[in-house]
């Protein structure tokens, strides 16, 4: 990377892919990924706010897992969001959120983090050996897959109790219920996810 002094760092547990935010006064901010921290270091590309516009992008501050393969989100300053369909080879501007009515609001001066972390979408990661899906919000339900330790699922709401999260595995649709405490929130916000009622 050079003369590019790395910013924060990320590692997408799903890949093990390495990601760099960098900046210099003079080429601006980038973001470089690498499957080896210690070999070459590859340009990202895409990330860049349309020309003429009277903002310029300033840095990038997270990257999460987006809730299926390959999906990325790069969250950054002023309130931006880029997505990425490649492990993070190339990324786009989320044009729904940069078009935003209420954007202007976000700011003056710069964007706080939790503003565009609030719109990513929620995603969790297992922090236990093995995690049951279950058919119900519930250990009395029957198990209907596994998730290993590492993997990262998209959460579409969560039960009563806010204990147990409704989820969809994106390879086979599979609708279940997995258990909160297995979990560790990587993307998004669990507060204010819908109640959903187990059927």
């Amino acid at each position: 990377m050079g003369h590019r002094a790395r910013a924060a760092q990320h590692r997408d547990p799903r890949t093990g892919r390495y990601f760099a935010g960098a900046g210099s006064p003079f080429f601006g901010p980038k973001l470089w990924w690498a499957d080896d921290p210690d070999g070459e270091w590859t340009q990202a590309s895409g990330v860049q706010l349309p020309e003429g516009g009277d903002e310029a992008l300033q840095r990038i501050w997270v990257i999460v897992p987006g809730e299926r393969d390959g999906l990325l989100y790069a969250g950054g300053d002023p309130a931006v969001l880029f997505e990425s369909d490649d492990n993070g080879e190339s990324w786009r501007l989320n044009e729904g959120i940069w078009q935003h009515p209420t954007r202007g609001d976000w700011q003056p001066g710069g964007a706080e983090p939790a503003d565009v972390a609030a719109l990513l979408p929620t995603v969790v990661r297992v922090i236990t050996g093995t995690a049951n899906l279950r058919e119900g919000p519930s250990t009395n339900t029957s198990i209907v897959g596994t998730l290993n330790n590492g993997q990262v699922v998209y959460v579409q709401g969560v039960n009563a109790a806010g204990d147990w999260y409704r989820i969809t595995l994106p390879e086979d649709g599979t609708v279940a219920w997995l258990f909160a405490d297995l979990t560790q929130v990587v993307s998004g916000e669990i507060e204010g996810l819908p109640e959903i009622a187990a059927e």
